[in-house]
């Protein structure tokens, strides 16, 4: 095989791991598993606001609470104004073998270990099966009606929008000081942008998904307009994430079945949520976003490109204390390194083929 065929070979091979890659890289359903460190809350009811009780799924319950056998509290045993934020893996086995061979309806009431009912753990598992199932975040978002993936981009554009003005302010006042460096620096931060990876909703990953649940006495303080904002402590974020959050609301009919279609016939599947995309405020190893109702909640975080990290920046784990290795970015590795060394080997053995053919 002549030098340029192998050199061909060798820039197809590239280019096609380059294309698979990017789409590849974004999308980790495994960071969701992570868990909820801590939680706080305040409601504001009727103009007033104050703090709430709050309360982790899995972790620490106060003394005096009504819990399950393995210590999680029970919320409809709540009598005192209280949310309750419970994380996915409290959802997933709180649901296993309850209610084995009972149709949905007859089980979605029952209490689970979770400390929540079965249908409220089947609502989170249901949206986290379906991030299982897309292969991208344009393709979650379509599984839901309406247009969710409009309302995305909307929030993103203004969130942009916002980053912006604030930069040009920060440019004009180094431009008035003389602060040449200053001026530098922000001009390259305003182009970075107008890249497209600050702008698709497929830059964008899940980091979390959990329940947020309210005790009965808080919602019946809580009228129409009435707000409750929860700060959530997890690995992973700090005060230069973009993150969203969206919040599944509704009650599908039957969880169950709609969990079997989208494990059997995903490209037809319609999860019957109707999807609120809410605004995030970031700080260090916490989000904060605020609620009218309570239901499942992802929140999602742009993954940076690797034209937007350092000259020798080097993409690191959510965190040390995350739930395990991202399975999925190794395996996506992984293949797109074996399609890319495949079609060298075939190409150098196809060369092979026409050499002996001219002897």
């Amino acid at each position: 095989m002549h030098k340029k065929q192998v050199i061909g070979a060798a820039i197809g091979a590239s280019v096609l791991f380059s294309v698979i890659m990017p789409g590849m890289a974004a999308w980790a359903p495994s960071k969701t598993q992570q868990e909820i460190l801590s939680a706080r809350a305040s409601a504001t009811i009727g103009g007033i606001t104050k703090p709430v009780m709050t309360v982790v799924g899995g972790g620490e319950v106060p003394e005096g609470y009504p819990v399950t056998a393995s210590g999680n509290l029970i919320l409809s045993l709540v009598t005192d104004p209280l949310i309750l934020v419970t994380p996915l893996s409290q959802t997933q086995l709180g649901n296993q073998g309850v209610g084995e061979g009972l149709a949905y309806g007859d089980k979605a009431g029952l209490e689970t270990e979770s400390g929540l009912t079965y249908a409220a753990n089947a609502k989170t598992n249901l949206v986290y099966q379906t991030i299982v199932n897309a292969q991208n975040t344009t393709e979650f978002l379509s599984k839901f009606p309406g247009n969710v993936k409009r309302d995305v981009e909307e929030l993103i554009a203004r969130n942009i929008q916002a980053e912006r003005e604030e930069l040009e302010r920060e440019k004009a006042d180094a431009e008035a000081n003389g602060d040449e460096k200053t001026v530098a620096s922000v001009e390259k931060q305003l182009a970075a942008l107008e890249e497209p990876s600050r702008t698709s909703v497929n830059s964008y990953s899940p980091l979390a998904v959990f329940d947020v649940s309210a005790s009965s006495a808080l919602l019946e303080q809580m009228g129409e307009g009435d707000t409750v904002d929860l700060t959530l402590e997890l690995n992973g974020v700090n005060q230069d994430s973009d993150l969203i959050a969206l919040h599944f609301m509704g009650d599908p009919e039957d969880c169950d079945a709609t969990l079997d279609l989208v494990n059997s016939d995903f490209a037809h599947a319609v999860v019957d949520f109707d999807v609120e995309v809410l605004e995030v405020a970031v700080e260090e190893k916490a989000a904060t976003f605020t609620l009218s109702s309570f239901s499942p909640v992802v929140l999602m975080t742009r993954v940076e490109s690797n034209a937007e990290k350092a000259p020798n920046q080097t993409e690191k784990p959510v965190h040390e204390e995350s739930q395990g290795t991202d399975k999925g970015s190794w395996m996506a590795w992984t293949i797109g390194g074996a399609v890319g060394a495949g079609i060298l080997v075939t190409a150098v053995m196809a060369g092979k083929k026409k050499t002996s053919e001219k002897k």
